[in-house]
């Protein structure tokens, strides 16, 4: 069925354009901001306005220049995996790819669900699909989709110019995008222009109005130092040879390795410095003498990582080492004959040559000290490159959800690392983060980062419960870690005289949970397209959750604030004269019941779930031992 809208013209949609972008635009504080914004705004208004027109015309050729993109990016997969190969197989086969081959064949009917079927595969956080080809497949798959679905609108120009208009009254009604429904309705848009390319610079254009970073952390060089402070020491053979002297002994070494912050407005650059001295017991054999000394070598040293999202990066180490030694005894080596004279002529030339012979010392001290405390430090910095990588980047990536910017630096007594995670096709924070909190490690998460990282690990995943004794199943590939928290636990709670129903939610695709933080509040809307109870089933409908963080006498909990609310995902309260249908109001007591029921019988959940315990083991020293937690309102 194709999708009705009315006809408009191209004077008409270059009003709404312009209206957009004079809301978009207009966000600037400053006169000079605002000076720029014109100008902007003037040459957004032409780009768009051309790529509106151009665009439309001949979508058939688009579709079909959209299919040969997907095919080429499907046969670059399928070279990467090795065709006839087990594991080329195995993927081929998870990806659903015979029905995905049939949407390839030039002028095919597209069946979308076959699409997003494939597409859903490639984008729910299975190990390997953050490789390129992975994510070039399921980015050819979004456009195809959404070239498809214009294609089968009776006026796509004025479709698109009635998304515009609509984009730019969210904008106007709510310009910091802190509602929710008008936030995913925002959200919603740029996903559109984003796979049309239509406004392929629009991310860009709206950074610093309607996308500001919004998860920024910082810790201080305190903490830092803390973390890295460890002694260094060994005890280990000297054998080696100075001016025509063997040397034999053992050296103990002691040290300490610490760190510094130097200041950076572009990357995170820390100073690892190595401190310490090694002592030395030795006996050194030069012709007919025995010679008996004690060294002392102190050196210290510095190395500097520079860290980017890009890469880690090791500078050469600056280190110094200056020996000291004293002889503790001179002897002439087998016969007593001309026992003092010899010995005598040893202290001399042992004196002579001492300074000499410590410098020498002093360099191969250095050499060896480097060596060492290079490769000390590129094995933390590997290791720490590696779960930056395998723990954070990657399990985002295999969502194409890797943040859109990632900014790091450092100052004399701290440490910045503030993202932007939202995709060209979302929103990031609206205006500035509040001012740090006091203290040596410090977190602050727009509701947007939450948002977003909701539709990346549960967009379109199915929550449920089969039977009474089974498990709470999620069909998502959850993190480790993220499925532990969740602590699905395969008891259930039977009320009394009340059967059990199997029941399932199934989310959203795109934003499945809207989060809100408000005064000291926090509300997740959970927005459901089926909810099943036994044999009732509901679809469309969105879940109140609010939350206050109260201390108490053990410690952080959550508590639940008033009871669990639904309402119709249709149903925008913020729209003036906005209702309810009676049917809708009768439905909607019905599920809120069944649902506090459901709630209130899985075993422990309480009004007041715990916060933590946080295990933070590395952190477990002396002075690290607060905790403060601060909700504060993040929506403007």
């Amino acid at each position: 069925m194709a999708l009705r809208s009315s006809p408009v013209g191209p004077e008409w949609r270059r009003r709404a354009l312009g209206a957009l972008l004079a809301v978009v635009l207009g966000l600037a504080e400053s006169v000079d901001a605002a000076e720029q914004a014109t100008e902007d705004q003037a040459a957004l208004a032409a780009d768009l306005t051309a790529a509106g027109e151009a665009f439309t015309p001949a979508l058939a050729e688009r579709l079909e220049s959209a299919r040969r993109d997907l095919a080429a990016a499907a046969a670059a997969l399928e070279r990467a995996l090795v065709p006839g190969s087990p594991r080329g197989e195995a993927w081929k086969a998870y990806l659903f790819w015979p029905a995905f081959q049939r949407q390839l064949a030039p002028g095919a009917a597209l069946e979308f669900t076959a699409l997003r079927a494939t597409l859903d595969r490639l984008t729910n956080g299975e190990r390997g699909l953050e490789r390129p080809e992975f994510q070039a497949v399921a980015a050819a798959i979004r456009r195809l989709i959404a070239i498809g679905r214009i294609e089968r609108v009776r006026d796509p120009q004025a479709y698109l110019a009635q998304q515009a208009e609509r984009l730019a009254m969210l904008l106007g009604r709510d310009p910091t995008a802190s509602d929710p429904r008008a936030s995913y309705q925002i959200e919603q848009r740029l996903a559109l222009f984003d796979d049309l390319r239509l406004m392929p610079d629009v991310g860009a254009r709206l950074e610093g109005r309607l996308v500001h970073l919004n998860i920024h952390g910082d810790a201080s060089e305190r903490l830092l130092d803390l973390l890295a402070r460890r002694p260094v020491g060994d005890t280990r053979p000297i054998d080696d040879t100075i001016l025509g002297t063997q040397i034999t002994g053992a050296g103990i070494t002691t040290g300490q390795i610490s760190l510094d912050l130097i200041p950076s407005g572009r990357v995170a650059r820390l100073r690892f410095l190595l401190a310490g001295n090694v002592a030395s017991e030795t006996c050194g054999v030069n012709g007919p003498v025995s010679i008996r000394s004690r060294g002392d070598t102190a050196f210290r040293g510095a190395k500097t990582v520079d860290v980017t999202d890009d890469a880690f990066t090791v500078l050469a180490a600056d280190l110094t080492a200056t020996t000291a030694s004293r002889t503790r005894s001179i002897s002439k080596r087998g016969s007593r004959l001309g026992k003092r004279i010899v010995e005598a002529i040893a202290h001399r030339k042992v004196e002579e040559a001492r300074a000499q012979a410590n410098a020498i010392a002093s360099q191969r001290a250095d050499d060896q000290i480097t060596g060492e405390f290079d490769s000390q430090v590129l094995d933390e910095v590997r290791e720490a490159r590696r779960q930056y990588d395998d723990l954070l980047m990657r399990p985002l990536a295999r969502r194409a959800a890797r943040p859109r910017r990632i900014a790091m630096s450092t100052a004399d007594e701290r440490l910045f690392v503030s993202a932007a995670l939202a995709s060209p096709r979302q929103l990031g924070a609206a205006t500035p983060p509040p001012a740090p909190l006091p203290g040596d490690l410090s977190l602050r998460v727009h509701q947007s980062a939450l948002n977003n990282l909701a539709d990346a690990f549960l967009g379109g995943a199915t929550i449920r419960q089969r039977t009474a004794d089974g498990p709470i199943e999620i069909d998502a590939v959850l993190p480790h870690q993220l499925r532990k928290e969740l602590a699905l636990r395969p008891d259930y709670r039977k009320p009394a005289g009340a059967p059990f129903r199997p029941w399932s939610v199934t989310l959203r695709r795109e934003r499945p949970i809207s989060f809100t933080v408000d005064s000291g509040l926090l509300t997740a809307l959970v927005h459901a397209t089926s909810i099943e109870s036994g044999r009732d089933r509901y679809a469309g409908w969105d879940i109140q959750i609010v939350h206050r963080l109260a201390r108490d006498g053990v410690g952080w909990c959550a508590e639940r604030v008033g009871e669990l609310d639904v309402l119709p995902t249709s149903f925008d309260p913020a729209v003036p004269g906005a209702r309810i249908g009676t049917r809708q109001r009768a439905l909607r007591r019905n599920l809120a019941k069944q649902l506090t029921a459901r709630l209130e019988a899985q075993p422990g959940v309480d009004r007041r779930p715990r916060i933590g315990p946080f295990r933070l083991d590395r952190l477990s020293k002396p002075g690290l031992n607060r905790l403060v937690v601060q909700a504060a309102s993040l929506a403007g």
